[in-house]
């Protein structure tokens, strides 16, 4: 995006992601308050299935599996049946969204390198 559309375009897209944000001491784009809640407002049925597809379910909840040091594990996720996993992922994204919505620092995503 940016060799095509410039930094602030490129910036938008790079720190939709929390973790990458942090990682380079950055806020996240308002991108990643639309990309949080856009997972929060997609049926269950839907995000399951296109998730399945393209195998991002099963590496998403693989993360969460790896408790001690996964990327997820402070974020109380975890559950083998799909739709409950989806809920509490949800839940949690509802809450970041909430709290994070007018630009506050993200203190709730932690810091890789520390971990």
């Amino acid at each position: 995006m940016t060799y095509l559309f410039g930094k602030e375009w490129g910036e938008l897209c790079l720190y939709h992601s929390r973790f990458f944000a942090k990682a380079n001491k950055k806020k996240v784009s308002k991108l990643c308050i639309a990309d949080k809640l856009a997972c929060c407002l997609i049926p269950n049925w839907l995000f399951l299935f296109l998730s399945s597809l393209s195998g991002e379910l099963e590496e998403y909840m693989d993360i969460v599996r790896k408790k001690e040091g996964g990327k997820y594990s402070t974020m109380n996720l975890h559950s083998e049946d799909k739709n409950i996993w989806l809920n509490n992922v949800k839940e949690y994204l509802l809450r970041w969204v909430e709290a994070h919505k007018d630009g506050s620092e993200d203190t709730w995503t932690p810091d890789q390198e520390n971990r």
